[in-house]
């Protein structure tokens, strides 16, 4: 038991660290709604559990010990936060109705699915979980581990959604919206640019 809780306490650290997949939550809840919101947490809780599975598995550790996985998963992280960055750019240039359109994502749960499964911090942060929620590989733990670092993700994850989806969030979002749009198209151009190179660094 102190070992599953130790391994839930970083998972929880890691998870609740802002990263992509916290901020396109918060930008789509103030922007979009809640319910979009919570579709979108639906695909990266999913994606999470993924790269959980994967990690007990052992394929994150495969990852650190063959280079070449880990630059093509960082290059194409890198190109989708590059298009989130350019779509927020192309929004905060727009008139209120017309950015909405423009930025509505068609199908959240399958953004955010593609957009966690391309993080490689969500691949590394499960590794360093695994390590210490499943200690030596020991599959007994593995399961009821798996199962409480869905709960700590959903709640996580949803927290933000309702939060940032808040009337006088998005209240907030709406006087400043232009300038935010122009924050978010930086903060994601700044997470591409950081794995690019990462990646570059790599090879």
């Amino acid at each position: 038991m102190t070992t599953l809780v130790a391994g839930w306490l970083v998972f929880l650290v890691a998870a609740a660290t802002p990263g992509p997949s916290t901020l396109a939550i918060a930008s789509l809840a103030v922007s979009e709604g809640r319910g979009r919101a919570l579709r979108f947490v639906a695909g990266v809780v999913v994606g999470s559990q993924v790269w959980g599975l994967l990690a007990v598995l052992g394929f994150a550790a495969a990852m650190e010990a063959y280079a070449s996985l880990a630059v093509a998963l960082k290059l194409l992280g890198a190109a989708y936060l590059a298009l989130l960055a350019v779509k927020a750019l192309r929004r905060s240039g727009k008139d209120a109705a017309i950015a909405a359109r423009a930025g509505a994502i068609e199908r959240p749960f399958l953004a955010a699915l593609a957009l966690h499964l391309s993080n490689p911090k969500a691949v590394f942060s499960w590794l360093a979980v695994v390590v210490v929620g499943v200690p030596g590989g020991d599959l007994s733990h593995a399961v009821p581990f798996l199962l409480g670092c869905l709960v700590l993700a959903i709640l996580i994850n949803g927290g933000y959604a309702l939060v940032f989806s808040n009337p006088a969030v998005q209240a907030g979002y709406r006087a400043a919206r232009r300038g935010i749009e122009r924050a978010v198209a930086a903060i994601f151009g700044a997470f591409a640019a950081a794995l690019a190179l990462s990646a570059v660094r790599q090879t």
